[in-house]
């Protein structure tokens, strides 16, 4: 039997959680203790968490059998087939026993003995959605627990993860970027509710009646807001890494780049653009999550084969290393996007440069310099940004700043393509090195480019040095780690 306002009210007013003229007030004429629950939540009378508990007791009295992975019905939901599994849930199709509504509904793995953290997660989840109502956020309408096991019922949509639907429909990048355009207005409307997303990746995007949808917020970060405080029970212990590896920010990833806020999904969401524009992620070839992580910190994407100029300048920014080199906010990424959109399709960047160094080759032969630079290295415009930047620093006299950008000017110097340039990516290294010789990051940069460069020996010893300053320092293990696996490679060569 399906539960009634009135045995809701029963029981919010019996243990004194509101009085029945509270209730009353706030009810609103509810028919059902869903309804009345919304309206409780509303009214601030009750939390999400204390809705989800409350909704489990008194709808179920009647449901029958329930809660399990196998079961058939939880709550008011008669469940259907599984229709998606993940590390903590399984989600099947079910539908709603009185309103005859289809519905996904989610439930813990594991259930009575799913580990705290999980629960904690999972009941995030549904706070996170009961602040928002968007149309590209697939919307929660209801939870509960049976027999020990959290469930949650949200929106049916008909359709695929993003990563599937693109492998199936092979789209042209504007099309991808237009599916993916109403995100950053989803992703503007989370972060003015106090909800960073903190896992956008593929798999927690739907695609169905061609349009896309966010989804899982079981990772999110709940900030002050006026719909409620900031979350009071973290459930990752103090460092731990929360996310996807090849989705997560350079701030996520480690401490020092700032804090986690908005413009890490931010970040994730230019990840996902170029990965589904490109069909290759902008980090990719990382063997494990520790050399994904390396790059993400320290490396600049290569040059793309399909992104047109406008959108690879749009994914650019937004995974820029530091937060405030970012968009401002996920509206002003949105209005970039369109912009990039209205601009023509026109080909990939790395097409021009061709294009532009072919046609400056025959004026090499009249007048060679100036040739020269017109056929500038690729992505010429970002190398000179960095420059002009590290210049900047020097002479306001930010060097631990110009050392950080000298870096990153050797990283790109490195990349492959007709921009690489390693004689002068040494130079930035060294330049790094001299503004902060106490920086490993700095001696680790110019021991990747002498061993670039074919000088193992000299490679091996800025390695050590690096080492030995992160060793001092007692920080960034993962990179540590890799820095290791560089100096034994470095001096296995080094040796005769």
């Amino acid at each position: 039997m399906e539960a009634t306002a009135g045995e809701l009210e029963r029981l919010v007013v019996g243990r004194g959680l509101a009085s029945r003229e509270q209730v009353a007030a706030a009810a609103g004429g509810a028919a059902d203790a869903l309804a009345l629950g919304q309206a409780l939540v509303r009214a601030r009378l009750l939390g999400p968490a204390e809705l989800a508990g409350l909704l489990g007791e008194v709808s179920g009295a009647g449901a029958g059998a329930g809660g399990g992975e196998g079961e058939d019905r939880v709550g008011p939901y008669v469940l259907g087939p599984e229709i998606g599994r993940g590390g903590m849930a399984v989600v099947r199709r079910a539908m709603h026993s009185g309103l005859r509504r289809p519905a996904a509904v989610k439930l813990l793995r594991g259930g009575a003995a799913a580990s705290e953290e999980r629960r904690v997660r999972f009941r995030r989840e549904a706070e996170a959605a009961a602040r928002l109502r968007h149309e590209a956020i697939v919307p929660v309408h209801d939870v509960g627990e049976w027999r020990g096991t959290p469930w949650l019922a949200m929106d049916l949509v008909e359709g695929d993860t993003l990563d599937r639907w693109i492998a199936r429909e092979r789209p042209t990048p504007r099309e991808v970027a237009r599916l993916l355009r109403p995100l950053c207005d989803a992703l503007a409307h989370a972060h003015s509710h106090g909800i960073v997303h903190r896992d956008v990746k593929p798999r927690n995007i739907l695609v169905g009646t061609g349009r896309a949808y966010l989804t899982d917020f079981g990772l999110a970060k709940l900030l002050p807001s006026a719909d409620g405080p900031a979350e009071e029970s973290p459930i990752t212990h103090e460092g731990a890494l929360v996310g996807s590896p090849l989705y997560m920010a350079p701030e996520q990833i480690r401490r020092g780049f700032g804090d986690v806020g908005p413009r890490a999904d931010l970040f994730a969401y230019g990840c996902v653009l170029w990965e589904a524009c490109e069909g290759r992620h902008p980090f990719a070839g990382a063997a494990t999550p520790l050399e994904a992580f390396h790059r993400i910190c320290e490396e600049e994407p290569g040059a793309p084969a399909r992104l047109p100029r406008g959108l690879e300048a749009v994914c650019r920014r937004a995974l820029r290393k530091s937060p405030e080199e970012r968009f401002a906010d996920a509206a002003g990424m949105g209005r970039a996007l369109d912009a990039a959109l209205a601009e023509g399709a026109g080909p990939p960047a790395r097409r021009v440069r061709r294009r532009l160094a072919a046609a400056a080759a025959p004026l090499a032969i009249a007048a060679g310099a100036l040739a020269f630079g017109l056929a500038a290295p690729g992505d010429a415009s970002e190398t000179r940004r960095l420059a002009a930047e590290a210049q900047a620093h020097r002479a306001a006299g930010r060097t631990a700043e110009a050392a950080e950008v000298e870096c990153r000017l050797a990283w790109r110097l490195l990349d492959e393509g007709p921009g690489r340039d390693p004689a002068a990516a040494e130079d930035a290294a060294r330049r790094a090195v001299g503004l902060a010789p106490d920086r490993w990051k700095c001696h680790g940069a110019l021991g990747r480019v002498l061993a670039e460069r074919g000088r193992p020996a000299e490679a091996a010893t800025a390695y050590r040095t690096a080492i030995a300053l992160m060793r001092a320092a007692r920080e960034s293990p993962h990179e540590y780690a890799a820095l290791l696996r560089r100096c034994e490679a470095a001096a296995r060569e080094e040796k005769p």
